[in-house]
């Protein structure tokens, strides 16, 4: 792993002197943690601490720590391996749900030392992106597998946009130590602005999850607070490292944001991913059934319901949204002529939503201006041509936008600037 002893505990990179630093300032907080769902003050009198996780997501094994954290009301910074983010997308997600930092381990665990420079810029993206499709949005920090690093893979790094993170606690949980020798190695060594290394993907993962509840028990009453990382490799009480646009962990970057915030604002949204909802899945394609439910609470239909109009959405989350969105004309159906099927499971199409919001509006003008040069052979051309005259789409290929992709499949984050725009022709 490093080449100093794994039981040392001084700080080993320049940024040591910043958390120092920074938890003294944070020693003065007293702030509120939340233990099997109840609040309890804690004295941070002694500073904070940092408890980070390496290797993995691993679904038994990840879970397993992450109900640890849950029990003990804190939030931890997680250092994932890019090939099992790929793996195990959902796993990175749920981490994430919860409030939980997360970092970046390279794409296969390399040894950043035996890589050529372009190699470990490589790496490094490589997981950074994976993480990305995950839809979560990681933090700039990288920790070198190992802690084997040196001056130009610091460098490196550095140029790349990235910040590398060591630990100066490590009580070796990898190894096979059980629970009491992680806990008394962590409790021994644990100082104010300490960094304390873990993992979560080994297979000694179960004394992991114990000792970590062992760990923060006995240093809360110490008067230790824990915090996670941000993107300067500072501890910061949890909240504080979330770039968060509204609720939502996920948006930051998008170029929806704006109108994903409008949704939320709005109340026509809550999220993704309930009971938690911090997360909007900005890239996830929007279901003809989340799209009634989008629309319903847009125009804030309240007739229909009851009236059972299609024969497939009756174990629908979604029935009621639909039978009035069927009440108000703006849908007919999924199956003509018959017209008894609505397809709730269906992803919607650009052109499926043109013409929900055409009916929804009203809109009338625009037929002839044949604005896109891929909706000619769509049934819903005269729909689309009435969107771009509303201003409501731009179509699908800027900067040139002569096209509108009438077939595509709707991300939400689309879904919310088509509202958002809509919203100017609502009366």
């Amino acid at each position: 792993m490093g080449w100093w002893t794994r039981s040392w505990r001084g700080p080993r990179t320049r940024g040591a002197a910043a958390f120092i630093v920074l938890a003294l300032l944070l020693s003065l907080v007293v702030v509120s943690t939340v233990r099997s769902g109840v609040a309890v003050a804690t004295d941070c009198s002694a500073g904070w601490v940092a408890l980070t996780y390496d290797d993995g997501p691993i679904p038994h094994r990840t879970n397993t720590v992450l109900a640890a954290l849950d029990r003990a009301g804190i939030q931890a910074t997680f250092f994932p391996v890019g090939y099992l983010v790929r793996s195990y997308p959902d796993v990175i997600r749920k981490t994430a749900d919860r409030g939980h930092v997360i970092a970046n381990h390279t794409w296969r665990h390399e040894n950043l030392r035996k890589l050529s420079t372009s190699a470990i810029v490589s790496t490094v993206n490589r997981a950074h992106n994976q993480i990305q499709a995950a839809g979560v949005v990681p933090a700039r920090l990288v920790r070198p597998p190992g802690g084997f690093t040196d001056s130009r893979v610091r460098r490196a790094l550095s140029n790349a946009g990235y910040r590398q993170v060591l630990w100066d606690v490590d009580p070796w949980d990898w190894s096979g130590k059980s629970a009491s020798g992680i806990y008394s190695n962590v409790v021994r060594y644990a100082r104010n602005g300490s960094v304390v290394v873990l993992h979560d993907g080994s297979a000694n993962y179960r004394n992991t999850a114990s000792a970590t509840e062992r760990i923060v028990k006995t240093l809360h009453g110490r008067g230790y607070c824990f915090g996670v990382l941000n993107n300067q490799g500072r501890i910061v009480p949890g909240d504080e490292a979330a770039v968060k646009v509204g609720p939502f962990y996920d948006v930051a970057g998008s170029p929806f944001a704006d109108d994903i915030l409008w949704l939320y604002n709005e109340e026509i949204t809550k999220g993704c991913n309930p009971p938690y909802n911090n997360r909007f899945c900005p890239t996830e394609t929007v279901t003809r059934g989340q799209m009634a439910a989008f629309l319903m609470r847009a125009l804030g239909l309240t007739e229909g319901a009851g009236l059972d109009v299609f024969g497939d959405d009756d174990d629908s989350v979604f029935e009621a949204d639909i039978e009035r969105l069927a009440a108000a004309g703006i849908t007919k159906g999924c199956n003509p002529p018959a017209n008894d099927r609505f397809c709730p499971q269906r992803r919607v199409t650009r052109a499926e939503v043109a013409a929900f919001l055409v009916r929804a509006l009203g809109l009338t003008e625009g037929v002839g201006s044949d604005r896109f040069v891929d909706g000619d052979d769509s049934i819903f051309q005269v729909d689309i041509e009435r969107l771009a005259a509303a201003g409501i789409t731009k179509g699908c290929n800027p900067p040139a936008n002569d096209r509108f992709c009438p077939r595509d499949p709707v991300p939400r984050g689309q879904m919310a600037a088509f509202l958002h725009r809509a919203a100017a022709h609502l009366p």
